[in-house]
């Protein structure tokens, strides 16, 4: 009796303990979001009420949002940036917070943080950029403006990664119904290239449409890198990602085989190559491609 009475007073004392750290955790004045209000109009907003992410973003102006083409709304909380997070508390008040580089797997310092009350909080980036920041009054919602299957930022993820992660076409594929569709490495260096996809194929060193709702991702590796598809409404969300980014319709041109419309900043010029186009093959397929070269 004595050992079973013994036994049950240690569990008790085991899940208040669980209980009691739990509620310090959720209790924890960081983890909620933060804003302040930057000198051109624009709302910054970092939102750690997910304690394992980072997460950082804005609310645009609407003299802001016109003046890049309305690639954002005026009033909606647009994410720029999520990364697993991991804070370490020096202090009850200060410490560090880390992110992680999902491709890489190595621990970043992302900011530190100092000053913490329920309504009030510093973060200092890069040891020099400080922001006294204030406890949102309700909650913000953040949309995340890449949200497709596939993204004009999954093209330069591919390019940043490809020589330090050798799977990073598999990796940005997965989960997508994507397969790898081809793969040829040229010891010259000159035609590598890798496919992955649905409902398209490689032949001749041609994409083509083999069934409805066709997507990809096609690398000629040191040239260009592209996203192929068949949903023609992803034009104007692919359109928007791009002005984001700072790049807009410039010409349209056509070519022998279909029709490309080339995307460029402020100083583009026919003369110089276009850093994005899409290419229309007439027959229902489009690649967003991304030069290299």
């Amino acid at each position: 009796m004595k050992k079973i009475k013994s036994l049950s007073l240690s569990l008790l004392f085991l899940t208040v303990a669980l209980f009691s750290n739990a509620s310090c955790e959720s209790a924890n004045p960081l983890y909620q979001q933060w804003t302040i209000v930057n000198d051109d109009g624009t709302t910054s907003v970092f939102d750690f009420t997910d304690t394992a992410f980072y997460v950082a973003a804005q609310i645009y102006p609407a003299d802001y949002c016109a003046s890049v083409n309305n690639a954002y709304d005026p009033g909606v909380c647009y994410q720029s940036e999520r990364y697993p997070m991991r804070v370490i508390f020096e202090t009850k008040t200060s410490g560090r917070i880390e992110y992680q580089d999902e491709y890489i797997g190595k621990w970043h310092e992302r900011c530190t943080f100092s000053d913490l009350t329920k309504k009030s909080v510093t973060l200092v980036f890069e040891g020099e950029y400080e922001w006294k920041l204030s406890a949102a009054k309700e909650h913000i919602d953040v949309v995340n403006p890449n949200g497709q299957e596939l993204n004009v930022v999954d093209l330069s993820t591919i390019v940043n990664y490809h020589d330090l992660v050798p799977d990073i076409l598999k990796r940005v594929c997965e989960g997508k119904n994507l397969k790898q569709l081809a793969k040829h490495t040229d010891p010259e260096g000159d035609e590598s290239y890798e496919t992955w996809g649905r409902n398209i194929q490689l032949k001749d060193g041609k994409l083509t449409k083999t069934g409805s709702d066709a997507l990809g991702i096609h690398y000629a590796i040191g040239f260009e890198v592209s996203i192929v598809f068949s949903d023609k409404k992803l034009i104007p969300i692919y359109e928007k990602q791009l002005a984001r980014l700072g790049y807009t319709l410039k010409a349209t041109r056509k070519v022998e085989t279909g029709t490309i419309r080339d995307y460029g900043s402020e100083e583009w010029s026919e003369e110089t190559p276009s850093p994005y186009y899409l290419y229309d093959d007439g027959k229902g397929l489009y690649q967003l491609v991304m030069t290299l070269i």
